[in-house]
């Protein structure tokens, strides 16, 4: 039988069976965005469909909302063709709304990572300064 990556028509079947399975274990109800079914559909599977199955079980298991969306892919997978979006717009909203959520995740995000704002500036390319400023107006809070 050919890879996966050479079957992509079977991959929206195989996902619709392998989610249909897992929500009947766990009794839960979601769906796959149609964002994602694309980000899905582009990827490689080197892992083939052992692969597509334990991610649909991991996203089943672990996403709080109804709705899989890219957000919840892991990041081989986001950026598998070199380029891929970083950043995902799910719905319009004012650019200064989207502006604010995203300076809001990348604040957390990197304080996740480096626990240091100046460690965060490098990162961010902005002064140290700014880092703290920012993480004030948002509520930010480094653990001491």
């Amino acid at each position: 039988m050919p890879p996966l990556r050479q079957r992509k028509e079977d991959i929206p079947m195989l996902i619709d069976h392998f989610l249909e399975g897992f929500l009947e274990k766990y009794e839960l109800y979601k769906k796959v965005e149609p964002e994602t079914m694309e980000l899905l559909l582009n990827y490689s599977w080197p892992g083939n469909v052992r692969e597509l199955e334990n991610l649909i079980e991991r996203l089943v298991v672990t996403v709080d909302s109804r709705e899989i969306s890219p957000i919840h892919l892991p990041d081989y997978i986001l950026h598998a063709d070199g380029n891929a979006q970083k950043v995902f717009v799910l719905d319009i909203c004012t650019l200064q709304n989207a502006t604010e959520e995203l300076e809001r995740q990348l604040l957390n995000k990197a304080l996740i990572k480096f626990q240091n704002t100046y460690k965060m500036a490098d990162a961010l390319e902005v002064n140290q300064s700014t880092i703290v400023r920012k993480m004030q107006r948002y509520g930010i809070l480094k653990d001491k």
